[in-house]
């Protein structure tokens, strides 16, 4: 997986917002999130999903 990658889809003048809150900033990772994850190939996809649950249990 290519973590460059989502890291360069964060928006980053929303994390230098004084006014931004926590609550903000967390859904914002979230969306960046999904999105990255949207834009997997399968094989990076099942992969993610392995280390997730095996994470998770």
């Amino acid at each position: 997986m290519d973590f460059d990658n989502l890291a360069a889809q964060t928006t980053h003048s929303a994390c230098t917002d004084a006014g931004i809150t926590l609550e903000s900033a967390f859904n914002q990772g979230i969306d960046t999130f999904v999105e990255y994850v949207a834009g997997l190939d399968e094989d990076d996809r099942a992969h993610l999903k392995a280390v997730v649950y095996e994470y998770a249990i």
